[in-house]
């Protein structure tokens, strides 16, 4: 099921059962051990149209996927305890149909990669920095992405979004997290 294709019903069926047919927002679980970068993702996601949700480690996003079914699990690769990588595994066997993106600015995920590849496993990556308006789009338009595991643009970014009307500070110090490498 597409991002945009989750829906509640609230129609009846032949048993009497109410279903919602509201569509709900896309269901995201934010992962990075650092809590800024965690919070700070999530807060731009929530604001943008998604219902995100903030973690800190690979083993609390297992432990929460059964119960919060996110449709998309954005993950920081370089991690203590499970990586990204360990935890995007983990993903595959208890939500197969879970959308995984992972993020990076670090040297290693190369090589991680790498070895997950070799194991069978491949994952959809953006290296750090990447423009907000770039994550934002990955995200909406999944069936769009072309250039999986590369966030560069070919010619010049996309427009930086206008702020949110009551978070200037916060967006602002999303753009700084953005355009600096971790």
């Amino acid at each position: 099921m597409g991002l945009s294709e989750r829906h509640q019903s609230t129609e009846g069926n032949s048993q009497g059962n109410i279903r919602e047919t509201t569509p709900t927002k896309p269901r995201i679980l934010v992962v990075a051990s650092e809590r800024v970068i965690s919070d700070i993702l999530a807060l731009v996601l929530n604001q943008s149209g998604f219902y995100a949700r903030a973690l800190y480690s690979g083993e609390e996003a297992v432990e929460v996927a059964p119960e919060f079914k996110p449709d998309v699990l954005l993950s920081d690769v370089m991690m203590f305890g499970l990586n990204g990588i360990e935890t995007a595994i983990h993903f595959r066997d208890i939500l197969p149909s879970t959308r995984i993106l992972l993020f990076s600015g670090s040297r290693n995920t190369a090589d991680l990669m790498e070895r997950a590849h070799v194991q069978g496993h491949d994952f959809e990556i953006m290296g750090c920095p990447v423009h907000p308006q770039e994550l934002l789009n990955r995200l909406s338009t999944p069936e769009d992405r072309l250039n999986l595991g590369s966030c560069g643009w070919a010619a010049s970014p996309p427009p930086t979004p206008e702020p949110p009307p009551t978070s200037n500070g916060v967006w602002h110090a999303v753009l700084r997290f953005f355009k600096t490498p971790h």
